[in-house]
């Protein structure tokens, strides 16, 4: 027997209501982000300073380092990039936009630490990181003390490192 009324889409919707409500919620979507991007841009700001104080500590000043946080949504308006790609992402069966794809880069006088550091600058890039992540969260007022967890901190470090990461803890 043929139903009679409006058609329905698959989740009882009149059909086409769904598209209507997924831009709604695509439009939502992207302002939430580009608000998190926002967020974390400001967080990352306050953090860089924390950070490059321990790195140069550990480095007794040697070396410049650098991080930035690099957003999708410095491309532009990350909803029109998401409508501009959306037959891309359903292709791939994933977003290729968003806050999960903003990045962190880590630098050493102005190169990539992962390609361009020796082991013991890549190590002292993740010690900075560590202390500087400890003062952070415990500078932005949590009612709970962080936990600092560091292993196996002196493989590939000099000696002038790791006493001044002796000194620090």
């Amino acid at each position: 027997a043929m139903a009679c009324g409006p058609a329905r889409g698959r989740r009882g919707l009149p059909a086409g209501a769904g598209d209507v409500n997924a831009k709604h919620g695509k439009r939502r979507d992207a302002l939430q982000q580009s608000a998190r991007g926002a967020d974390m841009r400001a967080h990352v700001e306050q953090f860089v300073p924390i950070f490059q104080h321990y790195y140069n500590q550990i480095s007794l000043q040697r070396e410049q380092v650098e991080l930035q946080y690099v957003s999708h949504c410095q491309r532009g308006p990350l909803l029109e990039v998401i409508q501009r790609d959306r037959f891309k992402d359903r292709a791939v069966g994933y977003s290729l936009h968003g806050v999960h794809k903003d990045e962190l880069e880590m630098s050493l006088s102005g190169y990539p630490i992962r390609r361009e550091g020796s082991q013991g600058q890549n190590k002292t890039f993740l010690i900075a990181l560590k202390l500087a992540q400890f003062d952070f969260l415990h500078r932005i007022g949590s009612k709970t003390a962080p936990l600092l967890l560091l292993d196996d901190i002196f493989d590939k470090l000099d000696a002038d490192r790791v006493e001044q990461i002796v000194h620090l803890v």
